[in-house]
Order: C-alpha cells, then structure tokens, then sequence
C-alpha cells in the first residue's frame, strides 16, 4: 500500500536507539524472539477501550493517541520481559490462553502488560518533548497513508 513504507521508517527511526524494528501487522503486537512490534491501523472498539482504560488507570501526564499508546506499550514489551520472572510469565501465558468474553479485562491485569504499559507511560511522561516531535512527523505520514490509498 502506498505510503506504508514511509510509517515504517519513521517508525523504526524512532525505535533504533532501542534495539528493536517494525513492521505492519495485523494487530498490534511484539515478538521477544526478534525484538519485532507490530503495528496496525485497524483496532476493534472494544480491545481499543479497554486497552486505554489500562492506560489511564496509572493517570499519565500526557494525551496521546491510541496509536502511539499501543506502540509504546509494545515498546514496554521490549524493554521489560527481561524483568518477568519465569513463573510469571507461565502465569501470563495461561491467564491469556484462557481468555473468554467473560474475563476479557484480566488480559490486561497480566503482570506483563501491567509492566509494559506503565513503561510506555512513564516513557510518555519523562519523554513529552521526544513524543511531540515523534508525532508531529508521523501523523502526517499516516494521513498521507489514508489519502493515497483512499481510505476513510
């Protein structure tokens, strides 16, 4: 598609002092094994509020939109899996691989999406300045993104 491969430069621009890349995907997502995020412009509703909802229960200081909060949380991924303890993680594992309609918000009470959110929002909030003129270059290649491939 056109445009997409300018979102992923700026992206991994901004991701290199990390040691970890990007690419488009189908959702929003990290892979240990690569240091690979993915990322999406199509997020349902629902994972979308309740996802923001467990970023604003730790009360960042700063507004963002929900692209560059799930970016950042894939971020936090990265940034602390090295801090899960193994049992934690098996425990993260099963909590999601059980996941059902019913207990969709305990996703989101795992101890690893726990750590990577409040990393992405104590980044957001240490980092406000680095964000605004992140966003200020990406936004208008996502716009330009939509426009060329006359998307709504």
């Amino acid at each position: 598609m056109k445009g997409l491969n300018k979102i992923t430069e700026k992206i991994n621009e901004f991701l290199k002092p990390f040691d970890c890349e990007c690419k488009p995907g189908t959702d929003f997502a990290y892979y240990y094994a690569h240091s690979l995020i993915t990322y999406s412009f199509i997020v349902p509703t629902r994972d979308r509020l309740e996802f923001l909802d467990s970023v604003n229960r730790l009360n960042p200081k700063v507004e963002a939109d929900m692209f560059l909060w799930s970016l950042l949380h894939e971020l936090g991924h990265h940034e602390t899996m090295d801090f899960l303890e193994d049992d934690e993680a098996e425990e993260c594992a099963h909590i999601k691989e059980n996941i059902t309609e019913n207990n969709r918000k305990d996703y989101y009470d795992c101890i690893d999406e726990v750590m990577a959110t409040t990393w992405a929002v104590n980044f957001a909030n240490e980092n406000y300045s680095l964000l605004e003129n992140f966003w200020k270059e990406l936004q208008p290649l996502i716009f330009d993104f939509y426009s060329l491939n006359d998307l709504r």
